[in-house]
């Protein structure tokens, strides 16, 4: 009976990828250098055929997500039989030798990051390049990278790219320096949810919220909002240690990090960015009365709500919520398999972030980190661009159903709805142009539009109003330079 759940969840899983990441069939005429074969129930998809004899395909990653490219030979696990599985296809295929380069993707580590992608530019070191964008697409600017609408080789139009959820959202002007595929492994691990505690969940009664009915099903039908998970929050805590004191040993409604302010804005419904069919962006239309009521009910939220915790790391967020000293837990997907949720002991589940209010339309779910792909311009390009179009084929077909496979077979498991859940999660996850364009619509990475607002958030500031009238000319002209720069100056 499990395996048969297991199968119909991973079937909603993939199906809601491809409805996301499908576009137009891209058409190419054969050469005598590709041949035709079906692939992933598309017909007419062409891969170039080359023997690269053994050379190495360099890749440039973080250590947060080098698990995914790189398999530990002491290790036997299912994620790590996927990686390798898909690493030797790719191998076989080409006759590369894929080597990876893992280096600190964090804040912390932004800027040998960025180093190293210009020391390497002037001796061909790195065939990809896969960093958080918030330090790698600055490089752009500085004509360091290949436009991925130049080659022949990429079907940027098929399932495995992030079409319409990234690429399309980071091309201006036809100009695309950076993609994601599937390889980009990132962006299926890190969504956010918002996990919860099944047990305290029955044990409190919180069904009276909502009048006895079914969670799942009052988040199917669209009513699960911030309204009533403020009212769930307010209904837990336990002064464990009796010191009348809000401290780390309680137990709270809700706990989260610096992470839970953008969650909770992007899910809103509040876009930076507009950016019409025609490619023309503005910001005119983001400082609004929803946006401020937004940032006023999760500031009270946040700062002022005394059954609310904040802790520092993802890391102390997870033990937290594995302690059952919360209600709800702020957390990435992928730890639904790590050993502390896995092994924890508790009953939990997973939901979707909250609508804001019963009349916005969709959930809208945010993404922990922003990796996105680069292949430089002094890389031999055509290799590039062939190997790559493979490693994000065989990712698709060989890891991503595995990885959901291991997220599945952890507790989560146990109830379909879960699983369903998780298909949700995926299916509403909204990358602004603000995300990967941040530091280029400000002054820095620690100053620019996409984080203002949570920074106001979390350091308890409540005016909006200043800050808007003190930076939105600049945000304005600074989104004007950056198209500019791409439309004129760029080599086309």
């Amino acid at each position: 009976m499990m395996k048969r759940i297991l199968s119909l969840m991973l079937c909603i899983l993939m199906l809601t990828s491809a409805f996301l990441f499908s576009g137009c069939k891209k058409e190419e005429e054969e050469t005598a250098e590709t041949t035709a074969s079906t692939v992933a129930g598309e017909e007419g998809i062409t891969f170039a055929e080359r023997n690269y004899e053994g050379a190495e395909y360099r890749v440039l990653c973080t250590t947060q997500v080098d698990d995914y490219y790189v398999t530990p030979e002491d290790t036997k696990t299912v994620i790590n039989e996927a990686v390798y599985n898909r690493n030797n296809d790719v191998q076989n295929k080409y006759g590369v030798t894929l080597s990876f380069n893992p280096l600190e993707g964090r804040s912390a580590g932004r800027d040998a990051f960025a180093s190293e992608i210009r020391v390497s530019s002037q001796n061909e070191a790195y065939d990809l390049i896969i960093g958080q964008s918030y330090y790698t697409m600055a490089m752009a600017l500085e004509g360091m990278y290949y436009n991925f609408n130049d080659s022949e080789y990429l079907h940027l139009d098929q399932p495995w790219w992030d079409k319409e959820l990234i690429n399309d959202t980071v091309d201006i002007g036809g100009k695309l320096y950076a993609a994601s595929g599937s390889f980009v492994v990132s962006q299926v691990t890190t969504m956010m949810g918002l996990y919860f505690n099944k047990t305290m969940y029955n044990e409190k009664q919180l069904s009276s919220f909502v009048e006895g009915e079914d969670i799942y099903q009052l988040v199917r039908d669209g009513g699960w909002t911030y309204e009533i998970m403020e009212k769930m929050v307010n209904s837990i805590y336990e002064d464990t240690n009796h010191n009348e004191q809000y401290d780390n040993v309680d137990v709270y409604g809700f706990v989260g990090n610096t992470h839970k302010s953008m969650c909770a804005m992007v899910g809103s419904d509040t876009p930076i960015v507009d950016k019409d069919d025609e490619g023309n962006m503005s910001i005119s239309g983001y400082y609004d009365t929803h946006l401020v009521d937004v940032f006023d009910t999760y500031l009270k939220f946040f700062k002022e709500n005394n059954h609310v915790f904040h802790t520092a790391s993802d890391e102390s967020v997870i033990e937290y919520f594995a302690n059952s000293q919360a209600l709800f837990g702020c957390m990435a997907v992928e730890y639904l398999a790590s050993g502390t949720v896995r092994d924890s002991g508790i009953d939990y589940g997973i939901l979707p972030y909250p609508k804001y209010d019963e009349l916005q339309e969709s959930y809208y779910t945010n993404s922990l980190r922003w990796e996105i792909a680069h292949i430089p311009a002094t890389a031999d390009v055509e290799k590039a661009c062939i190997v790559f179009e493979y490693l994000n084929y065989s990712t698709y077909n060989n890891f991503i159903p595995q990885y959901y496979e291991t997220v599945l077979s952890t507790q989560a498991i146990q109830a379909p709805e879960d699983a369903e859940m998780l298909a949700l999660i995926r299916s509403t996850v909204r990358f602004d142009f603000a995300t990967f364009y941040q530091s280029q619509i400000g002054n820095s990475y620690s100053d620019n539009i996409y984080i203002g607002v949570k920074t106001l958030i979390e350091r308890g500031d409540s005016g909006i109003s200043s800050w808007w009238d003190s930076n939105k000319q600049l945000y304005e002209n600074k989104l004007e330079e950056l198209v500019d720069l791409y439309l004129y100056y760029l080599e086309a």
